[in-house]
């Protein structure tokens, strides 16, 4: 991973080297007025800030990075911590903002995280959302994304739990992450965990964490929520907790206090609750999978995120926004710049089950395929 610091300290270059060395390749720049172009000529995939440059100077520097093409990720180092001057870096565009003095594990973590957001989910680093409303995540002008866009503010502004319901793939985990960039939190740690992943004998381990000895062969170790201390943890399909699992993260939550398995101590935690569900959760209750109680705890704020098939004027311009992305470094040359007319039709009028993610999947199985300048109906499959 190549990562870039804009720093005029020479301490704070010789700190960052120690954190990083063998690790990434790390190169530095000094804060003047030609700094974009040394980010231009660097192409790193991470740009670590100091707010000692001036927050004036810095706000400026994340908002024209932000305007470049392929935009690397944004970390801002800062002291003290002000939530309000957190809040706008993040909405100029900034991934995170690390307090000091911070610890090299979170430092390695969030450069972690962006490696793996530009990997994985390519529109995760989009430059700013069509309509400006800082949710880069949500790409789209149809009606139901822009009015998402605009709920994102409000959403984010307290710490109440938020409860996301959309089908798999509609982009419930970057509506989490949008929440939490523009929220009061947006220096702390964001934490997903998928509950259907974990194992109902290891939840509490998982989210409490353990101490030594607690059982043959157990480490010492925090769980998700001592993670997302002072920050956001998103629980993702939280609706398919078994019963007695509901019981405990209800607990938890009302009382913002976790033991570790084995421990006999009560640690508070400070932590806003987000979750996902692609179960109609309502219908769950009444039906006594789903505890009613956890479910009014957890739907103080509640959105749905809409399904592709209900918003197919976004489908041409997502197709576009991952076609552009997969083309970085085209696989085949020559390779496509764009879709024909017939393909471009033939995406609009797929129901699209597997919403965004699907249609990520198909942009770029026709990439691979195409060996022309535009995709055509033939090399786009379903299923």
């Amino acid at each position: 991973m190549k990562v870039l610091f804009i720093c005029d300290d020479l301490k704070d270059r010789q700190t960052l080297k120690v954190i990083l060395q063998d690790r990434c390749l790390l190169q530095y720049c000094a804060f003047t007025e030609r700094v974009i172009e040394q980010v231009r000529s660097e192409a790193a995939d991470a740009v670590l800030l100091d707010i000692a440059s001036g927050v004036e100077a810095v706000s400026t520097l994340i908002a024209a990075i932000r305007a470049e093409s392929h935009a690397p990720g944004i970390i801002v180092f800062g002291s003290p911590c002000d939530p309000e001057l957190v809040t706008d870096l993040i909405k100029k565009g900034a991934d995170y903002y690390l307090r000091k003095p911070y610890t090299a594990a979170l430092l390695l973590a969030k450069l972690a995280a962006i490696k793996q957001e530009r990997t994985l989910h390519p529109v995760a680093v989009v430059a700013e959302a069509p309509d400006g409303q800082g949710s880069d995540e949500l790409i789209g002008e149809s009606g139901p994304i822009k009015q998402l866009r605009a709920s994102l503010p409000r959403l984010a502004r307290n710490d109440l739990p938020v409860l996301l319901e959309g089908e798999t793939g509609t982009g419930k985990e970057l509506a989490a992450h949008a929440i939490h960039r523009l929220s009061p939190r947006a220096a702390g740690p964001f934490v997903a965990v998928n509950c259907g992943a974990i194992p109902e004998n290891l939840l509490e381990s998982e989210l409490f964490g353990v101490v030594r000895g607690a059982y043959t062969g157990a480490e010492s170790r925090p769980g998700y929520f001592e993670s997302a201390d002072r920050g956001t943890l998103f629980l993702d399909e939280v609706g398919e907790l078994a019963p007695s699992a509901q019981v405990t993260l209800l607990r938890a939550i009302e009382t913002q206090a976790i033991r570790r398995v084995g421990c006999t101590r009560t640690r508070q935690l400070s932590v806003r609750i987000l979750v996902a569900t692609n179960r109609n959760v309502a219908a769950e209750v009444e039906a006594g999978r789903f505890r009613e109680d956890l479910y009014y705890r957890l739907r103080v704020l509640h959105y749905r995120i809409p399904p592709l098939r209900e918003r197919t004027a976004d489908i041409p311009i997502l197709a576009a926004w991952f076609l552009q992305q997969l083309l970085i470094k085209p696989p085949l040359d020559p390779y496509p710049r764009g879709f024909a007319p017939e393909a471009v039709g033939k995406l609009v009028n797929h129901r699209w089950p597997g919403n965004v993610r699907e249609l990520r999947n198909v942009v770029q199985r026709a990439v691979i395929v195409c060996d022309e300048l535009q995709i055509q109906p033939r090399h786009i499959e379903f299923g």
